[in-house]
């Protein structure tokens, strides 16, 4: 089976390979990484048989199914006046610059960026950045702030940046999807698996204290 696309901050592929992997000992998937809302583009294009889309993406040819919903996070440096907040609104940080890529989609970067606010307003836009890596960099150097999956905090282990819960924005979708007229069994399959997980495996609940590990 082709690779299979996996984004950053998700906990359920680790889990469905391991349990499609046990169910299917004959057959290998292969995990490849795409930085920001590339992973629709590769399966588009024939990269991979099947894979886990942070949405809002064009999945207008594939077949999508929702299988995990987390709450956002912002990153902010720790000596930030909010980095030990339990919970802050998107407007109490509207005038921080904000990390943002060229690399996505405009759609896909805004909704990251809640642009426009909730008060009409646009968000300041900060330094650009074309992985997880460079953006904790420039959080962790006091640079600007991001928007980030909760679970990203689950995933890097630095002292640097603090995680908030952004209370008042809409939690991230994220889809597994594959085309809709494939041929190869073992995609139906392994989406099979990422069904029968067990909720705890395919949602995050939204957090509820700051939290100051790294990202993933």
């Amino acid at each position: 089976m082709r690779p299979s696309a996996c984004g950053r901050g998700r906990p359920a592929p680790p889990r469905a390979r391991a349990e499609f992997a046990r169910r299917n000992p004959d057959v290998r998937v292969e995990p490849k990484r795409f930085d920001w809302g590339q992973e629709a583009t590769a399966l588009r294009d024939g990269r991979v048989d099947a894979a886990f889309v942070w949405l809002p993406a064009d999945l207008t040819d594939p077949h999508a199914q929702i299988v995990h919903t987390e709450s956002r996070v912002a990153g902010l440096h720790t000596t930030h006046p909010l980095a030990q907040h339990t919970g802050i609104s998107i407007l109490d940080v509207k005038d921080e610059p904000l990390l943002w890529t060229e690399q996505a989609a405009r759609e896909w970067v805004d909704w990251w960026a809640v642009n426009p606010r909730p008060d009409g307003s646009t968000p300041r836009w900060g330094p650009k950045n074309g992985n997880v890596e460079e953006m904790l960099e420039q959080v962790a150097e006091g640079t600007a702030i991001c928007f980030a999956p909760a679970g990203m905090a689950l995933y890097y282990a630095r002292p640097e940046p603090s995680w908030v819960p952004l209370t008042d924005v809409e939690p991230l979708n994220v889809a597994l999807a594959w085309h809709k007229n494939t041929r190869n069994p073992h995609v139906t399959s392994f989406a099979k698996v990422v069904h029968e997980l067990p909720p705890r495996c395919r949602r995050t609940k939204p957090t509820t204290q700051t939290q100051k590990t790294g990202l993933r």
